[in-house]
């Protein structure tokens, strides 16, 4: 979250969060959503409270990286659709291509 927050958002207090990781190597750390935001000003995550409506929010970057983290099956999913996304545009924009050759050509 620390390297989402440090690309992202200008206002992210790198200093807090060098001292949050210098702390988590305690055995008694707890750190909140909502203390991870208001000591570093983080705005990928959102921590919202209440019984409807409530609950903590993420970035779609950050949750898919947690959701990576917590399942093999999900990271290896993501990688297979990645790579057949990838095949996919490159064949479209090979035919996009050839086609405007085609019209190039056709003008003449």
């Amino acid at each position: 979250m620390g390297i989402w927050e440090q690309m992202f958002n200008p206002d992210f207090n790198v200093t807090e969060y060098s001292n949050i990781k210098n702390e988590s190597g305690d055995n008694g750390f707890v750190l909140s959503s909502k203390q991870w935001i208001e000591r570093t000003n983080a705005i990928g995550i959102i921590s919202k409270p209440g019984r409807y409506g409530g609950g903590t929010f993420a970035h779609s970057d950050i949750a898919f990286e947690f959701a990576t983290w917590l399942s093999p099956e999900f990271k290896f999913l993501l990688i297979l659709t990645r790579r057949s996304l990838k095949r996919i545009l490159f064949t479209y924009n090979t035919f996009i291509l050839s086609e405007l050759c085609f019209l190039i050509l056709s003008i003449n």
